[in-house]
């Protein structure tokens, strides 16, 4: 897509490519870059709702949400529970899985905000092509 044809608040199809060279990506090997983080989803296409755009740089860019579903869940456990629980005084959290009375995992949606390339994108409109795999499709158990 051309940057021009983006709208905030938009929900496109990002289509990764299968190859991230290193001549158009070249800080895909260090961690904590946006770049970094996206060979995981090499060859997968899923939906993205775009919160801000980027043009500064020489590659424009989106950043935006994707709705994806978890089981997991992280509590921050109170004062009063703490206490209860004869912990030295402090923060604690739990961290774990929500199951059903079946030990089935209870599926809850969850954000995730990511940066990708304009290029990626296309238009959510008609069937997508069987290109990529779809995550939005795996859901919580998948990618």
């Amino acid at each position: 897509m051309r940057v021009r044809d983006i709208e905030i608040g938009g929900t496109y199809l990002v289509f990764v490519p299968y190859r991230l060279p290193t001549s158009r990506y070249p800080n895909r090997a260090q961690p904590g870059t946006p770049e970094w983080s996206w060979w995981w989803m090499t060859g997968c296409r899923f939906r993205l709702t775009v919160t801000a755009l980027d043009t500064a740089g020489d590659t424009p860019m989106v950043e935006g949400l994707r709705v994806t579903e978890s089981s997991r869940a992280e509590i921050e456990l109170t004062d009063e529970q703490v206490a209860a629980l004869g912990l030295p005084y402090g923060r604690y959290r739990v961290r774990g899985q929500i199951v059903d009375d079946t030990d089935w995992p209870v599926a809850l949606p969850e954000l995730r905000p990511l940066r990708i390339p304009v290029r990626w994108l296309r238009p959510t409109g008609g069937p997508p092509p069987r290109t990529h795999v779809d995550l939005d499709a795996l859901g919580p158990w998948g990618f």
